[in-house]
């Protein structure tokens, strides 16, 4: 109650609204800011997670793909020598018949097996696209005794 003349007891009463607003960080747009700030945090987190890991599993396939050729290239190394030291046995003994023929049998297995690898190479891009992880199903005990017979 106010009065200017003085007068307190017969004065009107005089109210003033004052509204005190919440500081910009509580407000409905910050908390919406910030909804929006936290997905894409969280979709940013997830989208680098699944590049890191796709470039992980890229990685591994390329190398997986390095070891396959370096095998295979070291797998032509063996018949390619077991080729080349029969010829070079019927080119020094070309008079003698029988070392002749079990020289001609070593070459035409090394060259069956030369053959296989080949066939693997050519069927690498088929089997990139049905198996990614590129793995044969060759037995070690076969491999082995195609060597062992070669000699």
């Amino acid at each position: 109650m106010a009065s200017i003349d003085g007068q307190w007891k017969n004065a009107g009463k005089t109210s003033v609204l004052v509204r005190v607003l919440p500081p910009f960080w509580r407000t409905w747009w910050a908390y919406l800011l910030y909804f929006a700030f936290l997905v894409a945090s969280i979709w940013y987190g997830l989208e680098y997670y699944t590049n890191k890991i796709n470039e992980e599993k890229e990685h591994e396939l390329d190398q997986m793909k390095l070891r396959f050729f370096i095998n295979v290239s070291h797998e032509f190394r063996t018949p390619l020598t077991l080729i080349l030291n029969p010829v070079e046995k019927i080119l020094s003994h070309f008079n003698d018949g029988e070392e002749v023929k079990k020289s001609a049998l070593i070459i035409q297995k090394s060259s069956k097996r030369l053959l296989y690898l080949v066939d693997q190479l050519l069927d690498l891009r088929k089997m990139d696209m049905e198996n990614p992880f590129g793995t044969f199903k060759y037995g070690y005990s076969r491999l082995c005794q195609g060597y062992f017979f070669s000699f």
